[in-house]
């Protein structure tokens, strides 16, 4: 599954969509220009749709992707307490998450591939 999404800036446009599943707002990050962003500064997030407060000039690129936050699980649970099936599958979405943006770190015959991989940048193998 895809983890992020790139548009090319009109100088018009403010609204852009995201284009994969994900949990929380927070998890969500947006690149302007390789710089990134801040929420609500730069942006802000309804539904699927970043819009910016300023549309991004011609031809710069806009880079929206997934980070998804695993500090801690999205819910714990306690003895005695009910545990809800949206929880559990939140939990499990979580850890799903997680493990499809780690695939964006890739091997090669001499180690890890040099780049940014959104939350990782490898400068060297």
């Amino acid at each position: 599954m895809a983890t992020e999404v790139s548009y090319t800036g009109d100088g018009s446009d403010k609204t852009f969509d995201i284009t994969f599943s994900f949990l929380k707002n927070a998890d969500v990050k947006v690149e302007l220009g390789g710089n990134l962003q801040t929420n609500p500064t730069h942006y802000s997030i309804s539904g699927t749709v970043v819009t910016f407060v300023t549309a991004p000039v011609n031809n710069q690129v806009i880079k929206i992707y997934r980070d998804t936050i695993i500090t801690a699980a999205e819910h714990d649970y306690s003895a005695g307490s009910s545990v809800k099936a949206k929880s559990l599958n939140e939990n499990q979405l979580q850890a799903l998450y997680a493990i499809e943006e780690a695939k964006l770190v890739t091997t090669t015959s001499g180690g890890i591939t040099t780049g940014s991989k959104n939350d990782v940048t490898v400068n060297s193998d």
